[in-house]
């Protein structure tokens, strides 16, 4: 989730669900092949069909694989 003012990207938020500890929100971001699953924390509350502004510090993003799904970094 991006603070006011913070450079984000935009995304409509396809499933969100909140499971106690944490949030976990399927997106489909402009420009982006496939969906993006985000962890919000567990204060934050999206709807499903609503917009979300999200960011990410660099160490807590993931990227895999298309082809064999392995974790990449």
């Amino acid at each position: 989730m991006a603070a006011e003012g913070e450079r984000a990207i935009g995304a409509e938020v396809v499933v969100f669900e909140n499971v106690l500890e944490f949030g976990l929100a399927t997106l489909d971001v402009p420009g982006l092949d496939g969906r993006m699953v985000a962890q919000t924390p567990s204060d934050v509350h999206w709807q499903t069909g609503g917009q979300a502004h999200i960011t990410a510090r660099p160490d807590r993003v993931y990227l895999f694989d298309v082809t064999t799904g392995d974790r990449i970094r």
